[in-house]
């Protein structure tokens, strides 16, 4: 289809092929009511056109002549009141399929076209009714396996990450604006905004794209539970508490825990994954090759072709499962007394709980704000899992974002965070402008305000014809 061209009149089924009680054909565009005129018996399809309100009214759809007339509730909303802005109508009849194949065709040959894939929602976009991120929830919607999926396209399709996305874009205009008119004045020396104000709202939007950019690290469209993960030094229990966790909590009961547990060190080589739910709240838990100062510290050292043995590349994806965690388990064996914790693990702080393990006679009477477990006796595993579904539900709020929008807009965030980075470090007015811009234009990627022809295609072309 042309995937701008909005001034003509669409109709598609909107509910799925089949027999049902009900189906549903839907009609957007300048002759939704036009289209409609040589098969409605009901003389108050005018009264639509006057009165300009949506409405709903009940009537007969003529088949064929006249030879079968159809009860028909039609659902009546003018432009700019409608889901795609245009005038539109939907049609509520018996769900018989070959009745609602007579209806689709009968309008088509009386000024209507066959929709395309997402023509619909498309057209909603293009009206500003939705944004883009809001427009791909809409998918999110139909193809949500679970309760998960559904609540998450749910949170995205009511404003969800575009809300915030496009405050800030609004935010780093006004700051452009002010810097720009600054340079108009130049040989006045007026000084339109305070540069700590300036740099305040720089660090302010910078701050929040880096914590959704960290959220989309390592994702891609098959991974949409946050990712809990289980690190430390090597032989602290890790993989003990990982099959006590996953017990205690996993959503699957068919898939076995395959964690290995042994008393020699590193016996952790590849990393497992378990699905788990905790009150509300779903998560990959994901066990790791303990942290070896002997073949790699937490900060890395990388591969080559020398130093590419089984130990290395344990600590390599190690390492990858950190960055892309949205919650780290530090453990630690329990020794007695709360000792300060070995690792350089200081740049995890703010995604870190810490957890001591082994505490198998300790876990009833330690501080209520200590994260202490026994593997072996189970104790202090339903706290840390209440701890850790709290964590989440604290930290991911309103930066949840489907896996299918932040496979696409991933790139555009990362050069806006990375732009705005420089231009809160600068003191050069030209430059800090040209960074805002160039944040401004990549964020506008990813809300739809400025969006590329190929971009749109696709996305539009994923869904089902008449949605």
């Amino acid at each position: 289809m042309t995937i701008f061209q909005i001034s003509d009149t669409i109709t598609a089924q909107a509910t799925a092929r089949g027999s049902a009680a009900r189906g549903i054909v839907r009609i957007s565009g300048p002759n939704a009511v036009e289209s409609l005129r040589r098969f409605w018996r009901n003389d108050q399809l005018q009264e639509l056109l006057r009165n300009n309100n949506p409405r709903i009214m009940t009537g007969e759809f003529l088949l064929w002549k006249e030879r079968l007339p159809v009860l028909c509730d039609l659902y009546f909303w003018p432009e700019g009141r409608s889901f795609t802005g245009q005038m539109s109508v939907e049609l509520h009849l018996p769900g018989c399929q070959p009745i609602l194949d007579a209806v689709v065709s009968a309008v088509c040959q009386n000024g209507c076209r066959l929709a395309g894939p997402g023509e619909f929602t498309l057209r909603a976009f293009l009206s500003g009714r939705i944004t883009l991120p809001q427009a791909e929830a809409v998918l999110g919607v139909i193809d949500a396996q679970n309760n998960q999926e559904l609540t998450l396209a749910l949170k995205q399709l009511a404003g969800g990450i575009g809300v915030p996305l496009a405050e800030i874009r609004e935010n780093l205009l006004e700051l452009i604006c002010h810097l720009e008119a600054e340079f108009d004045f130049a040989e006045e020396d007026i000084e339109f905004i305070d540069r700590h104000v300036l740099k305040s709202k720089i660090r302010e939007s910078l701050e929040f794209l880096q914590r959704i950019s960290h959220q989309l690290q390592g994702r891609n469209h098959t991974q949409s539970l946050p990712r809990v993960v289980l690190t430390g030094v090597s032989n602290v229990g890790k993989s003990s508490l990982f099959n006590r966790l996953g017990k205690a909590a996993k959503i699957s009961d068919t898939a076995p825990l395959q964690a290995i547990v042994s008393d020699f060190p590193g016996t952790t080589r590849d990393y497992l994954e378990v699905d788990c739910r905790w009150q509300d709240i779903s998560f990959c838990l994901v066990d790791t090759a303990g942290i070896d100062s002997d073949v790699g510290s937490i900060t890395g050292t990388p591969l080559t072709d020398e130093n590419e043995t089984p130990a290395m590349l344990a600590q390599a994806k190690t390492r990858e499962s950190l960055e892309t965690a949205d919650c780290l388990l530090m453990c630690q064996e329990w020794n007695g007394t709360v000792a300060d914790f070995p690792l350089p693990f200081e740049k995890y702080a703010d995604r870190m709980l810490k957890v001591f393990t082994k505490a198998d006679d300790s876990c009833d009477v330690r501080d209520n704000n200590e994260l202490f477990t026994s593997s072996l006796t189970g104790a202090g595993i339903e706290k840390l899992l209440t701890a850790i579904s709290t964590f989440l539900k604290r930290n991911r709020g309103s930066c949840e974002i489907l896996p299918s929008t932040a496979q696409r807009c991933r790139e555009a965030l990362n050069v806006a965070a990375e732009a705005l980075e420089r231009a809160s470090v600068t003191n050069d007015e030209l430059l800090i402008a040209a960074d805002l811009r160039l944040a401004f234009e990549q964020l506008g990627l990813v809300t739809g305000a400025a969006c590329h022809e190929k971009i749109l295609d696709g996305i539009f072309s994923r869904f089902c014809i008449g949605k």
